[in-house]
């Protein structure tokens, strides 16, 4: 019996408009790293290795930044699949249509990142198929800092989304909550674990809100939410604690108007309101307007676990909604690159706009079917040629 399998291929640049001003010359050199991941660096100590401990204030909550920059995003666009452009509505809730999971409690652990990774996908597969899954969020940790193809860092040190993006594309889980629960200590290898799903799509979004993109590109975020389910989202909050001077607690409404903007918390972002009155945050924005959020703080903090956001708040940031198959829809998995998107490249756009590059592979010994190609698109409206040789010499 043929088997399918889909070939990943990562990292990869075809027909693109370059992103960053990269040095000249016409050959490849490396963008710029995230100003958020640099600042964050520099507060460590020079001895110790990034991620490995979070003994700041701005990371206890368990969120810090991608080494990735992705703020050529912020004025992108994003077409719906599968459906017309019908207008969104003015105000939508994900729990209303149930196509979100109850909010959980990451407790001490700083593992915000993973429940909202798991949360964003157990909310577009419920979206998408109608069946309600229990994810679990420590596995999703260990396998990135203690499993078979560990990241440097150790459990505790907090992550955000191209790591856990990473750690699913190449099937390392999910897994159910029954087979991996909390965040067991002691634990078998990693192949003892089986995927419930596959990852097979991340949409990597950029929030708004600096001096250069001051007008918000709230349409993308939202046609997100409304055809497939939760995005998952950095916020600066501080402090994990509801007495926190950027949030109401009456009204559950949250606005972060301070001067470091890094997040150091991640949330879900299930639906908006146009018309959430300003005068509901304890400061006052200069408009209406909320997203409506999932946290991991547990059902006794907001509404059930929920609360609302402002459009205005200047801690929001980046985005990424995960989209999931079945493990049945492919057999094989063909990769090498474990860690996924950690920096970018390209080449002097003044010269040529396109690029080529190549993965090889060496497939099994069975007659094997191609059925899909899987990339990581850096910037807006790529363009890309596959295209796929058996037998390659030289």
């Amino acid at each position: 019996m043929k088997k399918t399998f889909p070939l990943v291929i990562s990292l990869i640049f075809l027909s693109m408009s370059v992103h960053s001003a990269l040095a000249g010359g016409g050959g490849f050199a490396s963008a710029p790293l995230n100003k958020d991941f640099l600042d964050y660096m520099s507060e460590a100590s020079a001895s110790r290795a990034y991620g490995i401990e979070a003994e700041y204030a701005d990371r206890a909550a368990g969120y810090r930044p991608s080494p990735v920059d992705l703020s050529h995003l912020r004025s992108a666009a994003y077409e719906p699949r599968g459906r017309g452009a019908e207008n969104l509505p003015r105000k939508f809730d994900l729990r209303a249509s149930m196509h979100v999971t109850p909010a959980k409690d990451q407790g001490q652990n700083n593992t915000c990142w993973t429940h909202t990774a798991v949360g964003s996908l157990e909310s577009t597969y419920l979206k998408a198929t109608g069946t309600t899954l229990d994810l679990s969020e420590g596995y999703i940790e260990w396998a990135a800092y203690s499993g078979a193809q560990p990241f440097d860092g150790k459990m505790g040190g907090g992550g955000y989304d191209n790591l856990s993006v990473s750690v699913m594309a190449r099937w390392d889980g999910p897994v159910l909550e029954g087979v991996f629960p909390g965040s067991a200590s002691s634990v078998s290898p990693a192949t003892s674990y089986p995927a419930r799903l596959h990852l097979e799509d991340a949409y990597f979004l950029a929030f708004q809100f600096l001096q250069e993109f001051p007008e918000p590109t709230d349409d993308a975020r939202k046609r997100l939410i409304y055809e497939h389910g939760g995005i998952s989202a950095g916020l600066r909050v501080e402090t994990a604690s509801e007495n926190s001077r950027y949030y109401n607690k009456e009204k559950c409404a949250f606005y972060f108007n301070g001067s470091v903007t890094r997040p150091d918390h991640a949330v879900l972002l299930v639906g908006w309101d146009d018309d959430f009155p300003r005068t509901n945050f304890r400061s006052v924005p200069e408009g209406d307007g909320a997203w409506l959020a999932k946290n991991s703080w547990g059902t006794g903090f907001g509404i059930d676990g929920f609360f609302w956001i402002s459009y205005f708040d200047l801690g929001l940031s980046d985005g990424t909604a995960y989209i999931a198959g079945e493990t049945s829809d492919f057999d094989i998995n063909y990769g090498y690159d474990t860690l996924g998107w950690c920096n970018s490249a390209g080449s002097d756009t003044s010269q040529t706009e396109t690029a080529w590059v190549s993965n090889v592979f060496e497939t099994g010994a069975s007659k094997e079917t191609l059925g899909a190609v899987s990339f990581y698109a850096t910037s807006n409206e790529t363009s890309y040629e596959i295209m796929v040789y058996s037998n390659p010499v030289n």
